[in-house]
């Protein structure tokens, strides 16, 4: 199991003329003794007169980095998994130059508006300084995937909670999990629950940025909402989130909806067998804006949950007909015990006007199993 480690501005120890504050040392031991290891981010120039101030117990134990020292971080990540605690916009480029996770820090300011626009943006929030170690215990979860297809060279499935709620082993937790789904990345803004929310990024942003699986990925993008109007939603923030920390510079969606859609939720199981992935063909295309960065790209789509898989089908087959390298489609959970894995012939520009006929599919039932949402229910209960 990796360690973790929190980079934190200098103003957490030191005051602004660079005195270490009377309560470090117990800051220090706040992270320490739960096995943390501690960066202090300040200027290079700075560090030389910060570091006499702390004391030999804490010397060897501490360490510091200069804010141009991006590769100090990246040559470590293999072993350590880093995240900012950024207050500053410098903390927030710090974190996006080295591809590392952002927690906005305002709750340790005495005036949070004094935090930087990209920290209010793309940090994930905390309450208080006690949740950090809460995320650090859920970054170091990682268990077998709940599900994991891959099709040939070109594509693979991964969910990374289990929410199963069909098949033989319905309970009040697998239920109890697809409500926290339902309400948090579906509903809007006003029914989100901020618990269940900070969890669910967290624990996404924690695989997709420390497993080598996603090390390869050209293009980040979501699976576009039932209505195009619909551009907030909180898959979008992991996603933005997650591109900022890989380092991509393609910032459009590669997969764009033109038309409303019906919601595939309400549309009743028989209706999703019967007409599988012919609503999306008819209401998505690849994005034209990046036709160019499409082609011979690895493409990652991240989507709320999967059920029968017509959604990640769908990406698959119009982003490998754009000419994508590979497309790799991600949920947070996954619901049911099914995957239907299609085989379609498309004819025309997936770019503009294009039709499909379906050839097969096989039912993948079952695949895949694991147990994870009591500690999902657990970590919940603990954030306030």
């Amino acid at each position: 199991m990796r360690q973790v480690a929190f980079i934190l501005p200098k103003r957490f120890f030191f005051s602004n003329d660079n005195q270490i504050k009377e309560d470090a040392e117990k800051r220090f031991d706040f992270f320490l003794t739960q096995d943390i290891g501690i960066y202090i981010l300040a200027q290079q120039h700075t560090i030389s007169k910060l570091r006499p101030q702390v004391s030999d117990d804490y010397r060897d134990k501490i360490n510091f980095v200069g804010r141009k020292e991006y590769d100090l971080i990246k040559g470590k990540k293999n072993d350590i998994i880093f995240i900012v605690v950024g207050l500053e916009h410098h903390d927030a480029i710090f974190s996006f130059q080295c591809f590392v996770m952002l927690i906005d820090g305002g709750c340790f300011l005495k005036n949070p508006d004094e935090r930087g626009e990209k920290i209010i943006t793309y940090g994930i929030p905390i309450n208080k300084i006690e949740d950090l170690i809460l995320y650090s215990k859920v970054l170091k979860i990682h268990k077998e995937n709940y599900f994991h297809l891959g099709h040939g060279e070109n594509y693979e499935v991964y969910s990374f909670n289990n929410a199963n709620t069909l098949g033989f082993r319905v309970g009040a937790e697998e239920k109890k999990v697809k409500e926290i789904f339902q309400i948090n990345l579906k509903a809007n803004i006003s029914n989100r629950d901020a618990k269940a929310l900070m969890i669910i990024m967290l624990h996404l942003l924690g695989e997709l940025s420390t497993s080598s699986n996603f090390s390869d990925i050209d293009i980040w993008g979501t699976f576009p909402s039932s209505n195009p109007d619909n551009q907030d939603t909180s898959v979008t923030f992991i996603k933005e989130a997650i591109r900022l920390i890989d380092g991509s510079k393609v910032n459009k969606e590669p997969l764009i909806r033109h038309t409303k859609r019906q919601k595939k939720q309400t549309s009743g199981k028989q209706y999703k067998y019967e007409n599988k992935i012919n609503d999306d063909f008819q209401t998505l295309r690849a994005n034209p804006v990046i036709k160019d960065k499409i082609k011979g790209a690895v493409i990652c789509i991240i989507d709320d949950y999967i059920t029968t898989g017509y959604s990640a089908e769908a990406a698959k087959h119009i982003l490998l007909e754009a000419g994508a390298k590979k497309v790799i489609f991600i949920s947070v959970g996954k619901f049911g015990r099914e995957y239907f894995s299609t085989e379609y012939n498309i004819e025309g520009d997936v770019y503009g006007d294009y039709a499909a006929n379906f050839v097969s599919e096989s039912d993948f039932n079952g695949r895949g199993y694991t147990d994870n949402d009591t500690e999902f229910l657990e970590f919940i209960g603990k954030i306030e």
